[in-house]
C-alpha cells in the first residue's frame, strides 16, 4: 500500500483531507481517467494514530475531467425562459 499523508495544520481539530489531484497524477500513483481506487484512512489525535479503515469497496474511479456526453443536450425552448431552462440528456 502507498500512504498519502494529508498535509497538517498542526491542530487537531481538522475534520476532513483533501489531497491534490496532481499529486495522484505523478509517481507513484500515475493515475489517469477510469482508473480504479481502492482507499483506507486513519486518523491522529492527542492519543496518536487509530488504526487503518478497511479498504474501500465502492469501486470508485479516478475521475480527473468530467466525460463528454454521448449524446449532446437538447434545449426545450418552449420551457426555457429568463428563470428556467429544461435540458434533457
Amino acid at each position: 500500500m502507498t500512504v498519502l499523508k494529508c498535509s497538517e495544520s498542526g491542530g487537531f481539530a481538522d475534520t476532513m483531507c483533501s489531497v491534490e489531484m496532481q499529486l495522484l497524477k505523478q509517481s507513484p500513483f500515475h493515475l489517469s481517467q477510469g482508473d480504479k481506487i481502492v482507499i483506507a484512512v486513519r486518523a491522529r489525535n492527542e492519543v496518536g494514530w487509530g488504526l487503518w479503515s478497511a479498504q474501500s469497496t465502492l469501486n470508485a474511479l479516478f475521475v480527473d475531467v468530467p466525460h463528454k456526453p454521448l449524446l449532446a443536450p437538447m434545449r426545450d425552448d418552449l420551457l426555457t425562459s429568463d428563470l428556467l431552462m429544461q435540458v434533457y440528456w
